[in-house]
C-alpha cells in the first residue's frame, strides 16, 4: 500500500494527517480487515496504536452542527475558511447545510478554526484519534489544541490559560480603547521596523564585503 501511495511506511503508522497519508491509512485498514480477517480493534492497534479501528472511523461521515457557530465566532466567511482549511468553498457550504463530511475534511476545518473536531461534530471520538492534546480556554470555553495557546516562557509544559484567539481579541480591544497603550504599540512597532532595516542593511554590507 505504501509503495502504491508513494509514502514512507513510517508515515502510515504515524500521527500525520496529510490527505495522502490518511487515504493510504484507510485503504490499508480496509485490506487488513478484509484480507487478514483482523478485528476492528486489532486493525486500530496495528495502524494507529489505539484500540479503535482506523477503518471504521476513517470511512465514517460526520455531520457538523457546530461549524456555523465556530466559523462565525472566528470571524471567517465561507470563502475565507475554505481558503484557510484548503477545502473547496462548496464543501464548506454543503457541510453547513447538513451534508455529512469525511474525517479528514472535518480535521482540516477544525485545524483552520483552532478547535477540537468534537466542537464541530459533537462527538469526542475524533479527538481521541487526532493525536492532539487539547485544553479548554478560560475565556471562550472552547476546546482547542495546545498549539492554540502561548507557552509560558521558561516552562517545559506550561501554557497560558487564554487561547491565541482570545488574546488577539483582547489585544485589539485594548489597542482601540486605550490611547496610551496604542501609542506604546505604535512606538514599539516603529522601533522593530527600524531594527529590521538595520539588520537587513548589515546583512547586505557583509555580503558585499565577502
Amino acid at each position: 500500500m505504501c509503495a502504491v501511495a508513494g509514502i514512507n511506511p513510517l508515515l502510515l503508522v504515524s500521527k500525520s494527517r496529510r490527505p495522502d497519508v490518511s487515504t493510504a491509512r484507510c485503504a490499508a485498514a480496509y485490506l487488513l480487515r478484509e484480507l487478514c480477517a483482523l478485528r476492528l480493534q486489532e486493525v486500530g492497534i496495528f495502524i494507529g496504536g489505539v484500540a479503535q479501528s482506523a477503518y471504521g472511523t476513517g470511512l465514517r461521515a460526520y455531520r457538523s452542527p457546530g461549524l456555523v457557530h465556530w466559523r462565525t465566532s472566528s470571524g471567517f466567511n465561507v470563502q475565507q475558511l475554505a481558503r484557510r482549511a484548503g477545502v473547496p468553498r462548496e464543501t464548506i457550504s454543503r457541510i453547513e447545510h447538513g451534508r455529512p463530511a469525511q474525517v479528514e475534511t472535518i480535521r482540516l476545518i477544525a485545524d483552520a478554526l483552532l478547535v477540537a473536531p468534537s466542537a464541530l461534530v459533537r462527538d469526542v471520538e475524533l479527538d481521541h484519534l487526532s493525536g492532539e492534546h487539547y485544553r479548554v480556554c478560560r475565556d471562550c470555553d472552547a476546546l482547542r489544541p495546545l498549539r492554540a495557546y502561548v507557552r509560558i516562557k521558561g516552562s517545559i509544559s506550561g501554557y497560558y490559560g487564554r487561547c491565541k484567539v482570545c488574546r488577539a481579541r483582547h489585544e485589539k480591544a485594548h489597542y482601540h480603547t486605550d490611547a496610551r497603550y496604542r501609542a506604546i504599540v505604535v512606538e514599539r512597532s516603529r522601533r522593530n521596523q527600524m531594527q529590521r532595516k538595520h539588520e537587513s542593511a548589515s546583512t547586505v554590507n557583509l555580503a558585499a564585503g565577502a
